[in-house]
This record gives C-alpha cells, sequence and structure tokens, in this order.
C-alpha cells in the first residue's frame, strides 16, 4: 500500500551470493536495505534474470527478462524452472508501495546439463 511521502527505495540489495542447487535451480541469498533506504514500507525483495545464451550450439535464445519475489523481510530464496545448459544473469531491488528500487549490481551464472540436455545431444551427435 502507498502512503503519502512514500518515495522508490534508495539502496539496492547487496552482497548478493548465488549457488547452483542443480540444472534447473538456484538459490539466493542477500544482505538487507537499511530501513532508511527502503523509504516506506518494504514489500518484497525481487530478483529479475534471462536466459544469455545456450551452451548448446545454435539454440535461439529469448532474452525475455523474468522475475522471482520474496515477500517481506526475507534474505534468501530460490529460483526454480530454470533451462539447464545455459547462461544467465540476474540483478535483484528492494521494492515498496512506490515500486523498485535501484538494481543491484548484476550477476552471472551458468547451469549445468540435465537429463533432457544430455538425451538431446545424445540423439543429435
Amino acid at each position: 500500500m502507498v502512503q503519502l511521502g512514500d518515495k522508490h527505495p534508495k539502496a539496492a540489495p547487496s552482497d548478493i551470493k548465488l549457488r547452483v542447487m542443480n540444472s534447473t535451480a538456484i538459490s539466493l541469498q542477500w544482505s538487507r536495505v537499511t530501513p532508511a533506504s527502503i523509504q516506506g514500507s518494504l514489500v518484497e525483495y525481487r530478483a529479475y534474470y534471462w536466459r544469455e545464451s545456450s551452451l548448446l550450439r545454435g539454440h535461439w535464445v529469448s532474452r525475455k527478462k523474468l522475475q522471482q519475489s520474496f515477500i517481506g523481510d526475507r534474505v534468501r530464496g530460490i529460483v526454480s524452472f530454470l533451462i539447464p545448459y545455459s547462461n544467465y544473469k540476474l540483478y535483484m531491488v528492494a521494492v515498496n508501495g512506490r515500486g523498485d528500487g535501484p538494481k543491484s549490481d548484476i550477476k552471472e551464472f551458468t547451469t549445468p546439463e540435465g537429463d533432457m540436455c544430455r538425451r538431446l545431444i545424445m540423439v543429435l551427435f
């Protein structure tokens, strides 16, 4: 809910740590934005991520930006339903009633091969 005087958050989550869990999921951990930087009430932290490329040659990749919300004052979460054997980029924001704050630094990660990917490679080659 937007309150009179609320402004967008003026700081981004920091110290973002990313761990690839498997071929379709990562875990995230970050440091909170200070209450003064929220400039209102914290609604959520949000991760924006997109697939940059496939590690399989010749595969077209949509770079559509996706998002995962972490409601409330949390400092960790999981992003799932990723595509195996792909390069991704991700950044995070703090969100209050006015919307997104500034972007964090961009993190890059690669998902490993999954079972489906291995089967596809065997069929193709």
